[in-house]
């Protein structure tokens, strides 16, 4: 009987190289950074049938920010939260439409370095949002509006590991807009300082 090995996913790896570099050097100093993520998010529309939607897309956002001292700093933010299709609809083979949500934020930062390469933070802001829904006659007069914005607090934490200049880090999001509509933002990225 032969034994199947299973591949190491990529990921991993690339996790593994970065944790073993960073232990052997110290992070970065504090400063102006800017970077990019890959995001998974989640939307809970409240005033909408939640069968309509799907409630969960890829996301991405850019970012830049400074901080300061040793323990605070600013940082602006454009993300996407994807798009998110709109459920089937009795006789229609396909799904009959769209929902997209994008904005900009804002927010005050706070970090506690744990270690020369590990540093946990938190942030709270301001975001200012835009959505989008496209689709069917039929889509649209269950939802209401095709488009609304507005502005909103929002609040999230996160995890660093830095060596150099560069520094990886993994974090949670939360956008709660109003009384309507909740989304979550879980994103993997990448930092830069210079």
């Amino acid at each position: 009987m032969t034994r199947r090995t299973h591949p190491i996913p990529p990921a991993f790896i690339a996790i593994g190289l970065l944790t073993a570099v960073v232990s052997a050097r110290p992070a970065a100093a504090q400063g102006a950074y800017f970077g990019g993520a890959y995001s998974w998010s989640t939307v809970d529309v409240r005033h909408v049938d939640a069968s309509l939607f799907d409630n969960r897309a890829s996301a991405y956002k850019l970012f830049a920010g400074l901080e300061y001292g040793n323990f605070f700093g600013v940082e602006g933010a454009w993300l996407n939260f994807g798009t998110f299709d709109a459920n089937k609809l009795e006789g229609f083979d396909e799904s009959p439409g769209k929902a997209k949500l994008d904005g900009w934020g804002v927010a005050i930062t706070g970090r506690l370095p744990l270690a020369r390469w590990l540093t946990v933070y938190g942030k709270a802001g301001y975001f200012s949002w835009d959505s989008k829904i496209t689709g069917t006659g039929d889509l649209l007069h269950q939802v209401g509006d095709r488009a609304k914005s507005g502005e909103d607090p929002f609040y999230g934490a996160g995890v660093r590991l830095s060596s150099g200049k560069l520094s990886l880090i993994a974090e949670w999001e939360h956008y709660p807009r109003g009384n309507e509509i909740d989304s979550d933002l879980v994103s993997l990225g990448l930092r830069l300082y210079f």
